[in-house]
């Protein structure tokens, strides 16, 4: 069961920025004024993800204006803001086992190739 507040649900977001988005993260904090006017990380990022919210509501607005789409893909719009989309295949390793062709004679027995087999048959 999800942690409620008095006025409602309670989501809890965590996001590691680092290389250029971490840098361009200080900048916008700058240009804000945010490290000037909240006193602790918890209150800096709350700022952030606040006005970031408004801003994806914005646009979004303007996306489903545009294009009349009430519920467009994660994708479109990420295009569409000019944001390479990412996924979570991404990060997850290639974990297929490796496959080995064996000829059409030659049986396997218990995961070990039996050579001998293909004289029996």
């Amino acid at each position: 069961m999800a942690r409620t507040k008095a006025n409602g649900q309670i989501r809890r977001i965590s996001v590691d920025m680092v290389g250029d988005d971490a840098v361009d993260l200080e900048i916008l904090e700058a240009s804000l004024g945010i490290p000037h006017n909240f006193r602790g990380k918890s209150d800096r990022d709350h700022a952030v993800a606040k006005i970031a919210f408004a801003a994806l509501y914005r646009s979004l607005e303007a996306y489903r204006q545009q294009f009349g789409v009430k519920h467009p893909k994660y994708e479109d719009f990420a295009a569409w803001l000019g944001v390479q989309p990412e996924s979570a295949e991404d990060e997850v390793e290639d974990r297929t086992p490796a496959t080995v062709d064996h000829p059409a004679s030659t049986a396997v027995i218990g995961g070990v190739v039996d050579e001998d087999a293909e004289d029996a048959a």
